[in-house]
């Protein structure tokens, strides 16, 4: 078996709905499914007429993994939900593996509660945790009306998306009747791709390439025995689904569908999530049948004398990246109180995107709500310079643009436009100072000073243009646009 392992850099915000309904938040999927990979590369090889086409994506022998958020070349992976931590504190200051933990009164007061979300990077050697960083955004939109061309009343949902910047990792097994289509999947899928929804518009741009060197594998221990009792974990790094005898979904598996021959599931003992969905079927644009599994993150507990089995894929739909389990992973190591053996960190460990060292203060843990807080501060505090610049302006030479009952607010209106287009300020500038001092503008921006007024709103000394360029002549021509043309109004009425 050969495994194909690619970096996926996010260009742009990536909406990946983790349920099709459109009310309410619109939450996002926190990593990008094997299937969406996969329909990158039937994009260009599929063709129900070849035999070949079956090889790749319909007999199993090809597996499309999941993207996973990392941090300096490390995957990571979803918190286990056999961890648990004290009512009132956090994962880090006391992590508890709960099969593993005894019931005792002091145990019962601490009221455990269950690691349910995010992604962190394991060091095995360190046997240290760190959390992943996968900023998210969210966006109001609205159904268009073309006929009106306006939006639709009572059309407005919500994007909720993966911010533009994050680094994943995922893998493509390939098994040894597939191995001559590596390089053609490689090429399939390298390069500037579109996922999720949106794809036409502003969302859904990543950059895929293959990583040659690869990226470190999470380790595997022994489990610990007790009295002669064997228990192997099995871990659910993707989401499982599983079938009955009838071909229906079932949460309940047996213990040949976890890949062992002998054993039993300790259920009182596994911590299990689940997740139900209805796939989108672009080709069809229709929604397919209700998929219902084990979330990622699942720990199941089975007690056998079979040995463990390797690392792999169980279950069903596995070229979509569904069923990749591992068994006996490190990080669920324990001591013999129910302590994990690893310790978690407070602080994110996230590669730097862009923006994030331009005049930012590090804050004792660098808690997300004291980041927004301060970058809003900043940003309003910009904001209220620059609105005092466009009153001083509007002061000052109001009067230069309203006398003779000459009319300039198509000429302002001009300028906004060419400020909402361009944002190099060098550019820009360029732009404006171009039609203002060629055809009909010329004569009028030339007298009384108009222009030498416009010029100083522009620049900060001679040569050296104001920051936030673009949104100071938004703000400075649709102010101005308003002023004229109130006056012009006000002089065809008389």
């Amino acid at each position: 078996m050969e495994k194909l392992k690619f970096k996926c850099t996010l260009e742009s915000d990536v909406v990946l709905s983790a349920s099709p309904a459109t009310q309410g938040g619109g939450k996002t999927l926190d990593f990008i499914p094997g299937n969406a990979f996969l329909g990158i590369a039937a994009s260009s090889l599929y063709d129900k007429e070849d035999n070949h086409t079956l090889l790749l994506f319909h007999s199993g022998h090809v597996r499309f993994g999941d993207a996973h958020p990392s941090v300096k070349g490390h995957r990571g992976l979803h918190i286990p939900a056999a961890l648990f931590y004290p009512k009132l504190k956090s994962v880090s200051e006391d992590c508890y593996v709960r099969y593993k933990t005894p019931e005792t009164e002091e145990v019962k007061e601490m009221q455990l509660k269950q690691c349910r979300n995010g992604f962190y990077v394991f060091d095995d050697e360190a046997h240290t945790a760190s959390p992943v960083r996968t900023g998210m955004s969210v966006a109001i939109k609205s159904a268009y009306d073309t006929k009106l061309r306006r939006s639709k009343d009572e059309q407005m949902f919500t994007y909720q998306a993966l911010r533009k910047g994050l680094v994943m990792y995922f893998e493509v097994e390939l098994d040894p009747e597939a191995s001559s289509c590596r390089d053609e999947l490689v090429n399939a899928l390298s390069g500037h791709r579109h996922v999720g929804k949106s794809r036409s518009a502003e969302y859904g741009l990543v950059s895929i390439e293959i990583e040659k060197a690869g990226y470190p594998e999470p380790a595997t221990h022994l489990s610990n025995n007790d009295s002669g009792k064997r228990y192997v974990a099995v871990y659910a790094e993707g989401r499982l689904i599983f079938l009955d005898g009838n071909g229906r979904p079932t949460f309940q598996p047996d213990v040949t569908a976890l890949g062992f021959d002998h054993g039993e599931i300790c259920w009182d003992k596994s911590q299990i999530r689940s997740f139900q969905y209805a796939p989108w079927n672009y080709k069809r644009q229709a929604f397919g049948n209700d998929r219902c599994g084990i979330e990622k993150g699942s720990v199941f507990i089975v007690r056998t004398d079979d040995p463990v089995p390797e690392d792999g894929y169980i279950g069903v739909y596995k070229n979509e990246g569904f069923g990749k389990v591992l068994y006996d992973p490190a990080f669920l190591a324990y001591q013999s109180d129910g302590h994990s053996r690893y310790s978690f960190c407070t602080e994110a460990a996230s590669d730097k995107r862009p923006g994030d060292d331009k005049d930012t203060k590090m804050l004792p843990g660098d808690p997300d709500l004291l980041r927004y807080l301060e970058e809003r501060s900043r940003h309003d505090d910009g904001e209220n310079d620059i609105m005092q610049d466009v009153n001083a302006f509007v002061k000052r030479n109001k009067k230069r643009f309203l006398h003779g009952g000459e009319s300039f607010a198509a000429q302002w209106g001009t300028i906004r436009n060419l400020a909402m287009c361009i944002s190099d300020s060098k550019n820009l500038h360029d732009e404006v100072i171009g039609f203002l001092t060629h055809g009909v503008a010329k004569s009028k921006w030339e007298d009384r000073g108009r222009l030498v007024s416009l010029m100083g709103f522009m620049w900060k000394e001679p040569g050296v243009l104001k920051k936030n360029l673009q949104e100071r002549l938004v703000n400075l021509s649709a102010e101005m646009a308003k002023i004229c043309s109130s006056a012009r109004n006000c002089d065809n009425k008389e």
